[in-house]
């Protein structure tokens, strides 16, 4: 079954802290998997004017392909994200801008999504790595199921 959770961060915070770096780390055995950015609206800097990062992701066909290690340093090096789209799953063909957000849940392995800077959702039919998040992270609450 393939789920999908919110993670909200504790409720006595303004702002959210959680980031994309801290719930990258619950994935076990991460660089497996293919990454692809769909999406992106950020602050700071990476390689480039992030205005430039944003337009050739945003822009792009299917998105960016990024190596695991790529993703950690786009974390570290961005002051904020405020929306993202992050797909993963081992076959590259499923990597792609897909008509409906269902249709991209049922077919990758991970969908990792921040929704205006107020909080990530995390769909996966991985329960070992649902699990992990719900232990590491307060104010994570189920949001819906698919099959």
């Amino acid at each position: 079954m393939i789920k999908k959770i919110r993670i909200s961060g504790k409720s006595d915070e303004t702002i959210l802290t959680i980031k994309l770096k801290d719930i990258l780390e619950c994935i076990g055995n991460p660089s497996i998997y293919k990454w692809n950015l769909l999406w992106i609206e950020a602050i700071g800097t990476y390689q480039e004017s992030i205005l430039d990062f944003e337009a050739k992701i945003n822009d792009s066909n299917d998105g960016i392909q990024f190596e695991f290690e790529e993703l950690i340093k786009l974390s570290d090096s961005t002051d904020q994200i405020i929306e993202l789209t992050l797909v993963a799953d081992v076959e590259n063909e499923k990597l792609i801008r897909y008509h409906t957000d269902e249709n991209m849940y049922k077919n990758c392995r991970y969908v990792i999504e921040l929704i205006d800077s107020s909080f990530w959702e995390f769909t996966s039919s991985d329960s070992k790595v649902l699990e992990v998040i719900k232990q590491k992270f307060d104010g994570v609450s189920d949001v819906e199921y698919f099959e």
